[in-house]
């Protein structure tokens, strides 16, 4: 079986073709009102112009009134004009009506009758007519009509105009459904084509712009963007296991040795206890940083948003502030925490105090004994703003990303105890809510983090997040050149 052209198929023709469907619908409404309100205009001039010759002829001279009847008759070229005066019995006595018509209107009204006019050479020709009578005291009956070919005319050219408009309208709704159906089709399959590339593993993949901002434009943008994210979580899966084992795979080693000197060369129960004592600690480790792991997935699918509620970030920094405040002290580190905006938030408070818990641990951590520690609070746009300024050794511009990703640990930081997570789950815990999170100061002149506790459009590229894993000698390198930046996908 034959079938039709792919085009005919398409949405794009289809909608074309009902759009000149509803434009033809539109213009022979339109037609149609324009005819009925010029046929009625005519008709009322025609009418009022009967009228008004009647009572000319009532008003005259009754012995004038055949006199008036010739004239009307010789001063119609065109023979429109149809006049008969008829005596009581319905005689004819005057003009060019063979006989008196049937369904005359009262006096003073006018109708739309036949009526069988007398022609030049004897012969008769039934016309319809707008007509008027009047009756005379004497009993005789005067009628006027006229012939309404104009009116007859227009129905002719609205008809005609309506017919010869109605072919090219459709040829033209078919020619353009047909150039928008192949243009939308040629669109269609280069999407197709990259969704193609992208099944087969191109994840770098995009679907094609255009650069025109129309809607497909739009939607293209949208589907981009959700390509990055899904690129990102690839890369964050396929990585993820380099991960974990080139960050476990020290511990463990270290865990494999002490049990195995312990099996071999124990002297005595305490040298054993000693050894289980340091593998229970190398275990809680381990654990810690899978439990990291575990709340920053659960973190970055969004499964915490039905704990969001209004909290007030001031409270929760004054509680974390109590918390680290006698760990400060022990250190010799000044920790102070200034509280000027009390507005509220919308998000999770767990969270929340999470992430500034991490924020001001990493804080008291790397500030050197003598050195201070300020929490602030402060008055933003739409919402409050928290820091988090030291005076420690600060992040130098180069690593402020990379501090971000998992695991990543600086040369002066690894001699410190922990897991590199605790500012990758920050990061994920301000993605979650669309706040923003910024890292400023220079290395050796202290460390500024601020916290902007506000929705913000498009957050997600805002924050470095692809996880990268080390390479052979344990340091992190630029991410693949190969693989488009989020700022290019939107």
């Amino acid at each position: 079986m034959l079938r039709s052209p792919e085009f005919l198929r398409t949405t794009t023709f289809r909608w074309a073709v009902s759009s000149a469907l509803a434009f033809a619908s539109a213009v022979l409404l339109l037609f149609g009102l324009t005819y009925w309100q010029t046929a009625g205009y005519l008709t009322r001039q025609v009418d009022r112009g009967l009228l008004s010759e009647a009572a000319s002829f009532m008003n005259g001279p009754a012995n004038d009134l055949r006199r008036h009847i010739e004239w009307r008759l010789q001063t119609d070229p065109r023979h429109f004009n149809v006049t008969g005066l008829f005596g009581p019995d319905g005689r004819l006595l005057a003009g060019n009506i063979a006989g008196m018509p049937a369904g005359l209107p009262p006096p003073g009204n006018a109708a739309r009758l036949g009526v069988s006019r007398i022609l030049a050479d004897g012969s008769q020709e039934t016309r319809t007519v707008r007509v008027v009578d009047e009756r005379l005291p004497d009993g005789r009956i005067l009628v006027l009509g006229k012939d309404v070919d104009a009116v007859n005319e227009l129905t002719e050219i609205v008809t005609r105009a309506l017919l010869l408009g109605a072919v090219p309208m459709a040829i033209l709704a078919i020619a353009a459904g047909a150039f928008l159906s192949i243009r939308t089709r040629r669109r269609i399959e280069a999407v197709h084509h990259a969704a193609r590339a992208i099944m087969r593993g191109q994840l770098a993949k995009r679907l094609p712009l255009r650069g025109t901002e129309d809607d497909f434009d739009h939607l293209a943008e949208i589907v981009n963007r959700m390509l990055g994210e899904i690129e990102r979580l690839m890369h964050e899966i396929k990585g993820v296991g380099d991960e974990i084992a080139h960050d476990l795979r020290t511990p463990l080693t270290r865990l494999r040795a002490r049990m195995e000197r312990a099996h071999n060369g124990a002297a005595g129960v305490d040298e054993l206890r000693v050894t289980l004592g340091e593998a229970i600690d190398e275990l809680d480790q381990i654990l810690a940083t899978m439990e990291a792991l575990l709340r920053i997935a659960e973190i970055e699918v969004g499964r915490r948003r039905a704990g969001f509620k209004s909290v007030e970030i001031g409270q929760i920094a004054a509680e974390v502030n109590e918390l680290y405040e006698p760990v400060a002290e022990d250190k010799g580190v000044v920790l102070s925490v200034d509280l000027k905006d009390p507005r509220r938030v919308d998000g999770d408070r767990d969270l929340l105090f999470e992430a500034i818990t991490n924020i001001v641990d990493n804080a008291v951590k790397f500030t050197p004994r003598g050195g201070s520690i300020a929490i602030s609070v402060l008055a933003g746009g739409p919402g409050p703003i928290l820091r988090v300024d030291d005076t420690g050794g600060g992040i130098a511009a180069g690593e402020r990303e990379a501090v971000l990703r998992r695991f990543y640990r600086s040369d002066r930081s690894r001699h410190q105890p922990g897991t590199g997570l605790g500012l990758n789950l920050v990061a994920a815990i301000a993605r979650l809510h669309g706040f923003h999170l910024s890292i400023e100061g220079a290395e050796g002149k202290g460390c500024s983090i601020g916290l902007e506790c506000w929705p913000h459009d498009e957050v997600a590229s805002e924050l470095p997040r692809p996880s990268q894993a080390p390479d052979e000698h344990g340091s992190y390198t630029p991410d693949n050149p190969t693989r488009r930046p989020a700022e290019e996908l939107q």
